[in-house]
């Protein structure tokens, strides 16, 4: 399995294989597609030859060089379209996955509680292949794929599964995709950082007023563009803001890359917007048009996804009155929104900064804030 992110290795689902064994394939021709916590991507065939072998089926979780199947030469398949040696890997097969087939191959067949049962106390660990939830109260850690190797003391330290009849009734079991897998690992680092949220109220009228003369010449213009032009430019006063935070340093950028959080149909992504003080009305609006149509269909590539110096979260259009969202590491800060609440003949909208306490204080929060409500009455078009 290919590296296809610039971001952390994360585990793939396989979606479907587009070749199937005994085709030709050319170097560079789709083999298959994989679903990543944020987007399905392609996995392309790293040289020309037949599809010999394929050892990771659709619904197995995969990782960067996991073993996933094995392109060879035509004359290593026989007459019927099968690889010719079944049981061990061709010998001018391209080397297209990571060494250890051999480990997964001679342990099939054999279940991990034969293997428990059958091996001596005194003899070294034997590594079985077996499945997610086969063994209920291995810990976690030990299963990252849903196939894993683990030993027979494993196996027999395992603790019972949690008896979920206690609570009565009807239940379901619901398995964490790989994209709610993906949030939650985010979440656990972003919990390690000291994070605070400091809280205002705007008022919108002139957020309003800019969006109607925005769409004089950008109809499709919404109201967060306007707020991302309006985080934009206090970005460039406050610098502190657009920055990283890792191992003691702390790197500002030049480039202002604004993560927009998108609802998509399997949790919500943020796609990056490139030099966003940068970009005319026009040019933002398409932008971000464009990524959030994307990150919809689930069509996001893994550059789109990366190099975010600030996010933005608005929940506004989903009616909620304010968020307090977590940061994504190594970010030190990120700007929820909440929905225009009327008051009277105006109305408010409540953001909320949240900072890394590392590199950042309440009084530099606040005076961000200040900034952001100074330009909502006079926004650059």
């Amino acid at each position: 399995m290919p590296k296809l992110s610039l971001g952390d290795d994360t585990e793939m689902r396989v979606v479907r294989w587009v070749a199937s064994v005994g085709d030709t394939v050319t170097e560079g021709q789709p083999l298959l597609e994989v679903e990543t916590d944020k987007t399905t991507l392609e996995v392309e065939a790293p040289a020309s030859g037949v599809l010999l072998r394929v050892l990771a089926t659709a619904e197995e979780i995969v990782t960067h060089g996991s073993i996933i199947g094995l392109v060879g030469d035509p004359d290593e398949i026989d007459d019927a379209g099968t690889p010719a040696e079944s049981n061990s890997r061709p010998a001018g097969a391209h080397a297209t996955l990571a060494s250890g087939a051999g480990d997964l191959e001679s342990a099939a067949g054999r279940s991990a509680e034969a293997v428990a049962a059958t091996e001596p106390e005194s003899a070294p660990p034997e590594r079985v292949a077996v499945r997610h939830g086969a063994l209920g109260g291995l810990p976690s850690r030990r299963l990252s794929r849903r196939r894993d190797l683990v030993g027979r003391r494993d196996i027999r330290a395992s603790s019972p599964a949690a008896d979920l009849s206690v609570v009565g009734g009807a239940y379901e079991v619901v398995e964490a995709t790989a994209h709610r897998r993906a949030v939650a690992r985010a979440m656990e680092r972003s919990s390690r950082v000291p994070q605070f949220p400091v809280f205002r109220d705007f008022d919108v009228t002139g957020l309003r007023r800019q969006l109607e003369s925005r769409r004089e010449t950008v109809p499709e213009a919404t109201l967060t563009d306007v707020i991302l032009t309006v985080v934009a430019h206090s970005l460039r006063r406050h610098p502190s803001f657009n920055s990283w935070y890792d191992e003691g340093r702390w790197t500002r950028f030049a480039d202002i890359n604004i993560a927009l959080a998108v609802d998509g149909p399997h949790g919500v992504v943020a796609p990056t917007i490139r030099r966003v003080d940068t970009l005319d009305p026009g040019e933002l609006t398409a932008r971000r048009a464009d990524l959030v149509s994307r990150s919809q269909s689930g069509e996001l590539k893994p550059d789109d996804l990366v190099g975010a110096t600030f996010t933005v979260s608005n929940i506004g259009p989903l009616g909620a009155n304010a968020l307090a969202p977590l940061l994504t590491p190594p970010q030190v800060a990120v700007l929820g929104v909440g929905r225009l609440r009327p008051v009277g003949t105006s109305a408010l909208m409540t953001m909320t900064l949240v900072s890394d306490h590392r590199c950042l204080d309440g009084a530099d929060a606040a005076r961000f804030l200040s900034s952001v409500a100074e330009q909502c009455a006079d926004i650059p078009r």
